[in-house]
């Protein structure tokens, strides 16, 4: 099933897949249906849970680590955000302890990424925690967020091993859409 997708998606601007987290023991370890699908596709995803009903997206979360990725991927993300005619916040989430020097440096990226990207207002907030999942889903519920963007990022077979997927994550703990897409 997750190959015919793949085929068919290069053909379409986006696919929304419904999902209901995770099933079992297997959907656990290895990612449901939608996740497989997530990996497979170069087509962005809309993963709308269960029970979510529809609503006007006014505003976007986008969760990215653009202090340690040195850049913000907005390319794919833009188009959609100007569709929709929402708004958008950056959300960096990073360790509890960090220093001022981390702070004058995510300022100054904020400032880089804004005048980079003058075709959209962007808002930024930062989270400190080390839960980053779990991080994120309680900012989108406090902040009553629409919509959580996310974007994938390939990681070779080592990296994979000893990285979490935020967006595995994420579709599991999520009342909420997920627009994943890629880097």
């Amino acid at each position: 099933m997750v190959k015919s997708i793949e085929l068919k998606a290069s053909d379409f601007d986006l696919i929304v897949m419904g999902t209901n987290g995770i099933d079992d023991l297997s959907d656990f370890f290895s990612g449901s249906n939608t996740y497989h699908v997530i990996q497979k596709s170069k087509t962005p995803i809309m993963i709308v849970p269960a029970g979510c009903g529809f609503s006007k997206i006014d505003r976007m979360v986008y969760a990215f680590n653009y202090l340690n990725e040195r850049s913000l991927p907005l390319e794919q993300l833009i188009p959609w955000v100007n569709t929709l005619k929402c708004d958008l916040s950056v959300l960096q989430v990073m360790e509890e302890a960090h220093s001022e020097d981390v702070d004058d440096e995510l300022k100054e990226l904020q400032y880089m990424i804004s005048k980079s990207h003058s075709e959209i207002q962007l808002n930024f907030d930062t989270i400190r925690s080390s839960e980053i999942a779990q991080s994120i889903n309680s900012y989108i519920l406090r902040n009553q967020t629409d919509v959580l963007g996310l974007c994938t990022q390939h990681k070779n077979f080592v990296t994979s091993l000893f990285h979490k997927s935020i967006i595995k994550s994420m579709s599991a703990l999520a009342t909420y859409p997920i627009f994943v897409f890629h880097y």
